[in-house]
Parts: structure tokens; C-alpha cells; sequence
């Protein structure tokens, strides 16, 4: 299952970056370029979350955390599935 309760996602005007996340008290902070097509915007928001899922933060070999962060379509395919069944638990 794919936990995503703890990342706080904020779409970001004229970001330099595709993607940033960082933790903060209540789990990880996710800023993503809001001029990206949503496409690009969920892969983005994979990249992150694969971070989360490494526990890149207490790593320091930049090219070494880049290189296991980066994904199988399997994988991203699982996990678009999982935010459309996230975003309907949510919807009214």
C-alpha cells in the first residue's frame, strides 16, 4: 500500500525545480512547478515520494540518493492508481 497521509503537497508558480521535499513537523512538505502538466506534475509528485520512501534524508551521496530515486513505469503506474483511489476516498 502506498501511504501518502504525510506528504503536504503545494503547487509553486515559477519553481527552478520540477521538485522539492522536505520534512517538516507533521511529515514532508512537497513543492511542485505549477506550470508542469499533470502528468509530469504526478511524476514529480512520485519522485518525492520515493524519497520519502528511501529515507534519503539522513543519506549525503547527492548522485547515489538521484539514482535510487529515480523509478520503473510499474511502479509509477501503481502509484497513479493510487492517487485516483486516494482523491476519491476524498471527494464529495
Amino acid at each position: 500500500m502506498i501511504d501518502l497521509d504525510d506528504l503536504f503537497v503545494r503547487l509553486v508558480p515559477n519553481l527552478s525545480v520540477n521538485e522539492m521535499i522536505a520534512p517538516c513537523d507533521c511529515g514532508y512538505s512537497v513543492y511542485i512547478k505549477d506550470e508542469l502538466p499533470e502528468d509530469k506534475k504526478v511524476e514529480a509528485l512520485y519522485h518525492a515520494y520515493v524519497h520519502k520512501k528511501n529515507n534519503d534524508f539522513t543519506r549525503s551521496d547527492i548522485q547515489d540518493i538521484e539514482a535510487r530515486a529515480h523509478y520503473d513505469l510499474e511502479s509509477l503506474a501503481e502509484f497513479r492508481k493510487a492517487l485516483l483511489e486516494a482523491r476519491e476516498m476524498y471527494e464529495c
